[in-house]
């Protein structure tokens, strides 16, 4: 369920940051498009649902050649959630070489591109991504994932949850990095202070 869509004029706009009628709004006045394969996309979810508010393709498929997966709700609540608290750090540091972004294209990453959950740029770099990996995926998959992002020279950190959380599954990642975290510790405090500052120092 993407989180964020593009307007015509290439405007990013979150669902996240939206009520259900200002993001009608948007989709009326603006057109809202997918970042990736630029198809026409509306808003979902949301008021009186049970569904938090995101954004659909109108076809029903994302057509982009990058690996990408279907997600659920805890999932696009958590990229969520490590994406706002980065957004918070790096207000904080005022430096403005710094940003971050959700669902972020990387076409020169694997055999077709990755879409990285959460993305954090130096100099409108990509130097840093961020994956909340809660789905079923063996140890091979994941593995290869990460050297993607290896090769290209950018560091990622995971955070596994559900049925990612298996035993063969952390002792593959930590063979390759460090940067591990489990979905139990989705706290604010355990992030900022342990995980988002390390990660930006």
């Amino acid at each position: 369920m993407p989180s964020k869509a593009i307007t015509r004029e290439g405007k990013s706009v979150y669902a996240y940051s939206l009520n259900k009628f200002q993001a009608v709004d948007w989709y009326r006045d603006k057109g809202l498009l997918c970042p990736h394969c630029k198809g026409e996309m509306f808003p979902r979810g949301g008021a009186e649902t049970t569904v938090k508010l995101h954004f659909v393709h109108k076809t029903n498929k994302c057509s982009t050649k990058m690996e990408h997966h279907p997600e659920g709700e805890d999932h696009r609540q958590g990229k969520q959630l490590i994406y706002q608290l980065i957004k918070k750090v790096i207000n904080k540091t005022k430096n403005s070489a710094l940003d971050v972004d959700i669902e972020v294209g990387l076409p020169q990453c694997g055999q077709n591109g990755r879409i990285a959950d959460v993305a954090i740029f130096y100099r409108k770099e990509v130097f840093c991504v961020i994956e909340c990996q809660l789905s079923r995926i063996t140890a091979d998959k994941l593995i290869q994932r990460i050297q993607d992002y290896n090769k290209e020279g950018i560091e990622s950190y995971w955070v596994l949850g559900k049925g990612a959380k298996t035993t063969e599954n952390i002792q593959s990642t930590l063979k390759y990095t460090n940067a591990l975290l489990f979905l139990e510790e989705f706290q604010e405090t355990i992030l900022e202070a342990d995980f988002v500052e390390g990660v930006l120092s």
